[in-house]
């Protein structure tokens, strides 16, 4: 479970994804998000699935996550 914080800025809140290997790509609920070894992904509220997936199209790697979130914060 990972709970977004309304008092920290959205970019500060970025997840870091980190692998060994050559040819990876990362997505996240099917989606691509990024290619190489390291990626960042902005989370937002609900469960997703982030998987590694290497240069033939065979996931790796896969974790299930629930982020859990306030929205953002209203300035005054």
């Amino acid at each position: 479970i990972i709970a977004l914080d309304p008092d920290i800025p959205p970019a500060r809140q970025r997840l870091q994804l980190t692998a060994e290997g050559t040819g990876l790509q990362w997505r996240v609920d099917g989606k691509p998000l990024a290619r190489g070894r390291e990626a960042g992904w902005m989370p937002w509220p609900g469960r997703h699935r982030i998987e590694l997936v290497d240069a033939r199209g065979v996931v790796r790697d896969e974790v299930l996550v629930e982020v859990r979130g306030a929205g953002v914060k209203q300035r005054r």
